[in-house]
């Protein structure tokens, strides 16, 4: 039988003898914090092993390690571990469309913006282009706030007041400008406060119902100054909902992912050390300098990944482009007649470019590439220097079959003329995303 006590950040854990002892005390020193504490029997006249300090954060192991019969908790400790419980149950949502949200929100997004209320804190990995933003914002929306900080990078921080605009109907305040006129906004913070990561800091006194972190794998060393200030952050904010965004939650090994569990779960997170013991391990070498040894690490391998994406489940919501856009495993060639106008000037450029290449003692490179673009442009139905599309075989086709389509279809082109003649021919039901399309514009594409 284990003897749980809250003192603290730590449990007092103390093993009653029983037949199972021996193996209790293998399983507590996995997790100990620290040595175990003795006190002085003056029966035996020498100390003997009293208990152990296991971090608060370590409530996770402890379930693990113990069934519920095994463990003699205090009545605090139990509300800890009851509460891990309900923090660990599968991420679940309502199923309402009656619900209406400012924009059409697709299936994914619906269960992350209807995910049970009690799950306040996620991490919303949805990668680049999936609606972060939108469903964030409509999530504090559906669980109520009385106040909003969104933390972002600096050069997105109108793009996120534009969005609270559409998404919540009310204006969102930037803090920035100079130090002196800060520290006026501070004392009367308006509803919803906008700021960069650079100055967290200064608002890490203050209380938010809701906190949404954009880009959060930024604060993933949890060394740096921005981490720390987020920490700082948190310990004000310890009880209010936390969500944070990014695309790319492991940046380039397991422990990156530490920073952002403990932010928003640290009982799912335990501690740093034992987090990068279970997913990575190091192969180094030791070298002496001097009159000390040094270990020097070689390479890294990642293991348990299975049981990682498992662990951070109840609090994680992933979701990949290849999960939601349905496209057909097929490949199917087509070749398209060219027009007579077409074959006439391809044979010809074709024809100059054979005579070119005979005469070249040493072929340029960039020339030769150059005949060869030509070609292409040719075969598009690009004739003219300004790139204007005259006709073109393949363009026919393109707009028989699409003018057919019922499902949706999206069309790459070598060639912007293309694009854009297709887009002036679908334009009622068509939407162009190219590199000249500005990032707003790409958003209502969706």
């Amino acid at each position: 039988m284990i003897q749980l006590n809250l003192v603290g950040n730590h449990f007092n854990l103390k093993i009653m003898k029983s037949p199972d002892s021996k193996e209790d005390v293998k399983k507590v020193q996995s997790i100990a914090g620290r040595a175990p504490r003795y006190k002085y029997d003056p029966v035996l006249e020498a100390d003997r092993l009293d208990y152990w300090e296991i971090p608060v954060n370590q409530v996770g192991e402890i379930s693990k390690l113990w069934k519920p019969e095994e463990l003699s908790p205090t009545h605090e400790v139990e509300t800890k571990l009851e509460k891990f419980r309900k923090l660990t149950t599968p991420i679940s949502w309502i199923e309402d469309d009656s619900i209406v949200f400012a924009k059409k929100a697709r299936p994914y997004q619906r269960q992350y913006i209807l995910a049970d209320q009690d799950k306040s804190s996620l991490l919303c990995a949805f990668e680049q282009r999936l609606g972060k933003t939108f469903v964030s914002l409509e999530r504090v929306s559906y669980l109520g706030f009385t106040n909003l900080l969104i933390i972002t990078p600096k050069i997105v921080r109108t793009n996120w007041q534009s969005e609270i605009n559409e998404v919540l109907g009310v204006e969102a305040f930037i803090y920035r400008g100079s130090p002196q006129k800060r520290k006026q906004l501070r004392e009367k913070l308006p509803k919803i406060v906008i700021t960069n990561y650079e100055l967290v800091n200064e608002l890490s006194d203050k209380h938010f119902d809701q906190v949404i972190l954009d880009e959060a794998h930024l604060i993933a060393n949890k060394a740096s100054k921005r981490s720390k200030a987020v920490l700082k952050l948190k310990r004000t904010n310890s009880d209010s909902g936390w969500q944070l965004l990014t695309g790319t939650p492991i940046l380039h090994k397991p422990k990156d992912l530490w920073m952002l569990i403990h932010l928003i779960a640290p009982e799912i997170a335990g501690e740093f050390d034992s987090w990068v013991h279970r997913y990575e391990k190091t192969f180094s070498i030791t070298k002496k300098k001097g009159n000390r040894y040094i270990t020097i690490p070689l390479s890294t391998t990642y293991r348990n990944l299975d049981e990682l994406s498992q662990r951070i489940s109840p609090v994680t919501f992933r979701v990949k482009r290849d999960q939601i856009i349905d496209v057909e495993d097929r490949i199917e060639i087509v070749v398209t007649d060219m027009t007579e106008k077409q074959r006439r000037l391809y044979s010809e450029a074709l024809e100059e470019a054979r005579l070119w290449v005979s005469s070249q003692k040493s072929l340029n490179i960039q020339a030769a590439l150059q005949r060869t673009l030509r070609c292409l442009q040719i075969g598009e139905g690009l004739f003219n220097l300004d790139y204007s599309l005259s006709d073109s075989g393949k363009l026919e086709f393109l707009e028989e079959e699409l003018s057919q389509a019922e499902d949706k279809i999206a069309v790459w082109a070598r060639f912007k003329p293309i694009t854009n003649k297709l887009y002036e021919r679908f334009k009622t039901k068509a939407v162009l995303l190219t590199g000249d399309v500005s990032d707003s514009l790409r958003e209502l594409g969706k």
